[in-house]
């Protein structure tokens, strides 16, 4: 009951900013960016087990720059899914994020490449994956040292499955 209300909060706030002549002077695509994306389950299978996440996917060039900026948490058990277009040494960076991430690169068949553990917010130093990546998982700090994830270990999701990168 709460959702809707907000909705229609949203849209009456939006219908101010227009009509009040500001609109223009609004970066929507901002606005938009901070609404979370979609979420679907991904697996991460370590020797500790099987664990389930909820998953944002980021497949598009907007969706990819901002990432999880601006976000001033991060559910345990949710992440974002970066897909990239093809395989290549991916490089990354912590601006205007505000939560320690850990980063996990990741290959086509959905293979660990390399894990990146407590990035640190708003930091500009370059983080890489080291060999071609096709994707990027990012989770709350220090979550892939609690579920002992380690480079060779697999993650199950359908992109990994079918090797389709589209989020249809």
């Amino acid at each position: 009951m709460k959702k809707p209300i907000k909705s229609i909060l949203a849209i009456l706030a939006c219908l101010l900013v227009f009509c009040s002549g500001i609109g223009p002077f609004i970066n929507i695509n901002a606005l938009a960016q901070s609404q979370l994306l979609e979420s679907e389950p991904l697996e991460i299978i370590t020797s500790r087990g099987t664990y389930v996440f909820a998953i944002e996917i980021a497949d598009q060039p907007e969706e990819r720059a901002t990432g999880l900026m601006n976000r001033e948490k991060l559910d345990p058990r949710g992440g974002m899914l970066f897909v990239f277009d093809q395989p290549d040494n991916i490089q990354m960076w912590m601006k205007n994020t505000l939560i320690s991430l850990d980063m996990i690169f990741i290959d086509e068949g959905g293979r660990i490449i390399k894990i990146a553990q407590h990035t640190v917010p708003h930091s500009l130093d370059v983080i890489n994956s080291g060999k071609n990546s096709s994707f990027v998982l990012e989770l709350a700090g220090g979550m892939s040292a609690f579920i002992g994830l380690k480079p060779g270990d697999n993650l199950k999701h359908r992109l990994f499955e079918t090797g389709a990168k589209d989020s249809d």
